[in-house]
């Protein structure tokens, strides 16, 4: 507020496009549900807009830069499909070109009535406010009983959904609806009116937690995803933290609160690198929204995102069986009600569940792996439709687990998914990895593909210097792999080469920019795998001497 008036919002923000462009971006940016959505609003709906919404799909669909004249292409083409010569118009005489303008805005203004009606019929602030106001109908037409009853409903919903500022809302129409039946029990009106007060405190609460939610994370984009000034907003996030709304003896009382309570708490351990104390918050979260089974569904997106963020953090504490539980429990949920209708329940589950048990098998011992495998050798392709991002990460660990198997060939495969996603904005380092573990399971299978190899290392080599991802540890990598190539069969005339690689790894380890390559979590243990060569043992077994060394 500035001298008692508010202060103005006004920031040109981007998405403000002009008239013309509006129903192109506004359609454009509609996903499959949306616009199923649209089809069953305007079902009855024959007239003229139902040609420039089709018109404007197939146009938004194929372009990407917004042409008013194209789109009058397509429409009039449209129209005069199928229609003798005579019966045929122009441009000029086509009725939806005349006011072109007007006519876009109404199917604008239409669509977003169908996404409004879309997006408010599953939303619990917007059906209890429809109880309400029926309850208000109700009332006026002197239907008291059902007035209460829908009242009633409405008030269930409110508690289920922490819905506080409503719940008031009801409060004051259950008082008035007493009032009109001519009931005047005084303790009836005490009880209400305690009820309310309790509300008031419980709305007070959690809009407090929900502004403190909203300050930690306006902080926490600043420092991980702008990078601007780190330190002065990890400052702030412990200042937060620190408050009195964040200890133990405050925790506090509703759902809705306690909820924002956990999760900055399981937040701030993520941030401080604590995987064990976010593993304990993350489970107590968990244990809040498995307590009362309303509660679960009434939180199911969040159920479904804090489960992920638990079985991930099994994954870092290398807990097998706990994380075997926890998937047993994600993998349960599309086949449980009120969790079917979460949007492509069944892929997420997939992704999610199969990702987090192959991380562990990429890297220690797990026997459930052999059933991963499978499941995701016979059911990935019916997952297309998950997101770059998803397939990416299970495709990455599908390549690592099946390395770290003996399952070369296996790896070699799902590499090549892997390299199919690059033109979908992959992870530099993940790119790189790829490329170089390919290379690993070419070697490994050389007696297969004699021929392939050296191909491959060059074109690796090529790839690396192209995209500028030649760093000492890949060179280091592909110079003995090209004295591999050419070196006579059988472990004694290689063991030299082996432990040259090994131990050029072991200079390079420690090294700025470079040792990333060598020791992350997550990317393939070159030295691990040239021990495994020069000492002829397996793999996962260098893998885990690796890990006990102290260099």
């Amino acid at each position: 507020m500035q001298d008692g008036k508010p202060m103005s919002f006004d920031l040109n923000l981007p998405g403000s496009v002009g008239a013309s462009e509006r129903l192109y971006h506004l359609i454009r940016h509609m996903d499959r549900d949306e616009r199923r959505a649209f089809a069953l609003f305007t079902k009855y709906d024959t007239n003229q807009y139902m040609d420039l919404y089709k018109a404007m799909v197939k146009f938004a669909d194929q372009e990407d830069i917004y042409d008013d004249d194209e789109l009058k292409r397509i429409l009039l083409k449209q129209h005069n499909r199928g229609k003798k010569e005579k019966e045929k118009v122009s441009l000029e005489k086509y009725p939806l070109t005349k006011n072109w303008s007007r006519n876009k805005n109404y199917l604008f203004e239409l669509i977003l009535q169908s996404l409004d009606q879309y997006y408010t019929a599953s939303n619990p602030k917007e059906q209890i406010k429809r109880e309400i106001h029926k309850a208000v109908i109700l009332e006026r037409k002197e239907m008291y009983g059902l007035a209460q009853r829908t009242l009633s409903k409405a008030r269930d919903l409110g508690y289920l959904h922490d819905q506080y500022e409503l719940l008031i809302d009801i409060n004051n129409s259950y008082r008035k609806l007493i009032f009109e039946c001519g009931i005047r029990d005084t303790t009836k009106f005490i009880d209400l009116y305690a009820e309310q007060e309790t509300c008031i405190e419980l709305l007070q609460e959690s809009t407090r937690y929900v502004y403190l939610h909203d300050k930690f994370y306006l902080h926490y984009r600043l420092m991980t995803i702008e990078h601007l000034n780190t330190q002065e907003h990890f400052e702030e996030i412990n200042k937060i933290m620190a408050k009195s709304e964040f200890q133990e003896e405050n925790y506090p009382k509703s759902f809705a609160a306690q909820i924002k309570y956990i999760h900055l708490h399981s937040a701030y351990a993520f941030i401080k690198r604590d995987v064990a104390a976010a593993n304990a918050w993350n489970k107590r979260y968990v244990e809040l929204l498995e307590k009362d089974e309303l509660k679960q569904l009434a939180y199911k997106e969040t159920y479904v995102r804090v489960l992920n963020n638990y079985m991930l953090d099994l994954v870092h504490l290398q807990k097998p069986q706990e994380l075997l539980l926890a998937a047993e429990k994600m993998r349960a949920l599309p086949q449980r009600k009120g969790f079917k209708d979460i949007k492509d329940i069944a892929t997420k589950v997939y992704m999610i569940s199969n990702t987090a048990e192959l991380r562990l098998a990429a890297f220690e011992e797990f026997e459930n792996v052999e059933g991963v495998f499978e499941r995701v050798s016979l059911e990935d392709k019916r997952h297309l439709n998950a997101s770059a991002e998803r397939r990416r990460d299970l495709y990455w660990y599908m390549m690592q687990a099946s390395f770290m198997n003996e399952r070369t060939d296996e790896a070699y495969s799902w590499a090549n998914f892997f390299r199919e996603m690059e033109g979908e904005k992959l992870d530099r380092e993940l790119l790189k990895h790829s490329r170089m573990l390919q290379l690993l399971c070419d070697y490994e299978s050389r007696g297969t593909h004699p021929d392939r190899f050296m191909d491959l290392v060059k074109s690796t080599f090529e790839f690396l210097r192209h995209r500028q991802m030649k760093t000492e540890v890949m060179q280091c990598i592909i110079s003995v792999f090209k004295k591999l190539a050419n070196a006579p069969t059988g472990h004694s005339a290689r063991k030299a080469l082996y432990d040259k690689l090994y131990n050029d790894l072991l200079l390079l380890r420690g090294t700025s920019g470079d040792n990333v390559d060598i020791e992350v979590v997550g990317y393939v243990k070159y030295m691990a795998w040239a021990r495994a060569k020069r000492d002829r043992i397996s793999y996962r077994e260098a893998v885990r001497l690796e890990k006990n060394e102290v260099y």
